[in-house]
């Protein structure tokens, strides 16, 4: 089939969730013995990167150019989720920081600037703080998917992620 990502909150293994095309999601809340609930909130790429937020959470998702979905209480309903807005382009990798609470990392491709990074403070509040990073030309988008070192911050891409774009080298 067109299966997409999937996740388990580490705090709470009761709750998993699977993505699968045009940002549709289904939520089991008993360890995956059912899938109860399933939402499309359509939108976004035929498979967009998604990841849920262990401490808070949250799950997000790519959705639309420059705009990720963000949704609290999974299972409760569509009512708890809304879009981020603040960059430019289609979001190719999404990943919450293993080091700094309530962040995200996205990737980016636009056809007008090429490929960037950006992340997202205060990602899970009422006013999060995008800040958009651009790479060198080499490299392609991605976000960080090896969370054990900093200097493999940048799994998506063809290297790390330089030390000027990030300048405390906590991996957060």
């Amino acid at each position: 089939g067109d299966g997409g990502f999937c996740h388990i909150d580490q705090n709470n293994p009761l709750i998993q969730v699977t993505s699968f095309t045009g940002t549709s999601l289904s939520v089991s809340q008993n360890g995956g013995k059912s899938f109860g609930s399933f939402f499309n909130f359509g939108g976004g790429s035929f498979i967009n990167p998604t990841d849920y937020d262990n401490n808070s959470g949250v799950f997000y998702a790519g959705f639309s150019d420059g705009a990720i979905l963000r949704w609290a209480g999974l299972g409760a309903g569509r009512q708890d989720a809304d879009l981020v807005f603040g960059f430019q382009g289609v979001v190719t990798a999404v990943t919450t920081a293993p080091n700094t609470a309530d962040r995200v990392w996205i990737g980016l491709r636009s056809r007008g600037t090429g490929t960037s990074i950006a992340y997202i403070d205060g990602a899970a509040s009422a006013a999060p703080s995008v800040v958009t990073l651009t790479p060198p030309a080499d490299m392609f988008p991605g976000a960080p998917t090896h969370r054990e070192s900093c200097d493999h911050r940048m799994g998506g891409c063809s290297g790390c992620l330089p030390g000027e774009l990030n300048p405390s080298g906590d991996c957060g």
